[in-house]
């Protein structure tokens, strides 16, 4: 497109300034500017004045175009100098009588200068037309050579695309089997100490991950009894992102639980630094449900009528970029205990926490 308007414009000039330049000949009073007009039906009264010939005055005023409208305009103006109003209206009635005639040879010849001046616009028009036919041919050319190398080469494109979807996919599976293998050392561990007490284990345990990239990131677990009936589900999920740009930046993520013996499901938001402290944020997240600040070993705790469920935070980290500090997650393990409400307490006062051992303070059943 620049280069048909570069075109169009050197053509312009070369037409402008070499072939057809504007030549000026022969020029009449009617191509005056309308002050020098004005000039000129002075000029005319005064030489009225002084030799009373008519011919002369009429062939003068024919000259000018319409003269009347000039008279008329200059005694507007000039109302004050009554000598110079009575030179003009002693020539109007030889304005009215020559007219803006198109028979008056001069005005004739001037409509002809302007039918002639119309040639310019044509060709204008004509370079317009070649210039939208030109962008025309030229973006339908580099659309079909777009797509005769696209068809040359669209099995390489997708091939390196699946392979960049694949590579990201494996490593983040390969991340989520690395932070398994923790989180089960962790609770084995865990599990010893809570026998020893005579603590009742949790009814299902499940593990769920955040892993940049993971921007589909919703776990969902059912819960079941011992012979295989179902209780309810729970899971966590993304909630809110900030930034733009791919992978999505999550600033909050959701944890879950639904009882199917309850008419509501329990949620919480788990919260970045910043997006805790960022009161707008907060009140934007408050319909999803009660805002908790994400550190690592802190306990979520979620109740329904049949069901408690403990999350525990195993493993944070923020992200680094041009956002805000601590403002979205680079990962974020959750380890998700279920209980029934019989199994609340293993003594009157002991939370549940204290059951699961986590480090987090939660409130009594």
């Amino acid at each position: 497109m620049l280069g048909v308007f570069l075109l169009g414009l050197v053509i312009g000039l070369v037409w402008a300034y070499g072939i057809a330049p504007t030549v000026w000949t022969n020029a009449e009073p009617v191509h005056l500017d309308d002050s020098y007009k004005a000039e000129w039906v002075k000029m005319v009264a005064d030489q009225y004045a002084w030799t009373a010939d008519r011919t002369q005055a009429e062939r003068l005023l024919a000259l000018v175009g319409d003269a009347v409208g000039i008279i008329d305009r200059l005694t507007t103006e000039n109302a004050g100098d009554s000598a110079l109003v009575g030179r003009l209206n002693a020539i109007r009635p030889f304005a009215e009588a020559v007219g803006a005639d198109a028979s008056n040879p001069v005005l004739a010849k001037t409509q002809v200068s302007g039918l002639q001046a119309l040639n310019p616009v044509i060709l204008v028009v004509v370079i317009a037309i070649v210039g939208v036919i030109l962008i025309i041919f030229w973006g339908m050319y580099g659309l079909a050579l777009r797509m005769i190398i696209g068809g040359l080469l669209p099995s390489r494109r997708r091939k390196t695309a699946e392979t960049d979807s694949i590579s990201s996919t494996s490593s983040i599976e390969a991340e989520r089997r690395r932070i398994q293998e923790e989180v089960a050392q962790q609770r084995e561990a865990e599990a010893v100490s809570q026998q020893s007490a005579g603590l009742p284990p949790p009814i299902a345990r499940f593990m769920s991950a955040y892993i940049a990239g993971d921007d589909y990131y919703d776990d969902s677990f059912s819960i079941e009894d011992e012979s295989g009936g179902f209780l309810g589900e729970t899971g966590a999920g993304i909630s809110e992102t900030i930034g733009v740009g791919q992978p999505k930046k999550v600033t909050a993520i959701e944890v879950w639980l639904f009882d199917k013996n309850d008419i509501r499901t329990v949620t919480k938001v788990l919260m970045s630094e910043h997006a805790y402290n960022d009161e707008a944020l907060r009140a934007k997240l408050a319909p999803k449900g009660e805002a908790v600040l994400a550190q690592p070993g802190a306990q979520i705790e979620l109740e329904t009528q049949t069901l408690r469920v403990i999350a525990t935070i195993r493993d944070m980290a923020y992200g680094t970029g041009p956002l805000p500090p601590n403002s979205y997650f680079e990962r974020l393990t959750l380890d998700i205990a279920a209980y029934t409400k019989e199994g609340a307490t293993s003594a009157p006062g002991t939370a549940i926490g204290d059951m699961y051992g986590g480090s987090g303070s939660l409130p009594s059943a």
